[in-house]
């Protein structure tokens, strides 16, 4: 199985110079950018050179799904609290 895609790198070097769509970017030691800010071949350089490396984004909550949750628990709490009082 191919090993999944990095969707972030992070500068190691001093600075790394990232090449897309014949534009170049400067970006210093410890900045983060995304995987599609850069072309295959110069992500491949850098990453050799050792420039850059892979960098694992957060996991971002999705605040739809967290008031989704949050209502969906008050509601269960008020449903409880009604067959609590019917008794």
């Amino acid at each position: 199985m191919a090993a999944a895609k990095p969707k972030a790198y992070r500068v190691k070097g001093a600075v790394a110079v990232i090449r897309k769509d014949s534009h170049e970017r400067y970006i210093d030691r410890g900045g983060v950018f995304p995987a599609d800010a850069l072309d295959e071949a110069n992500a491949k350089h850098l990453l050799t050179a050792g420039l850059i490396e892979v960098f694992e984004l957060p996991e971002v909550a999705d605040e739809a799904k967290v008031a989704a949750d949050a209502a969906a628990a008050e509601k269960t709490a008020a449903d409880k609290a009604a067959a609590d009082a019917k008794k």
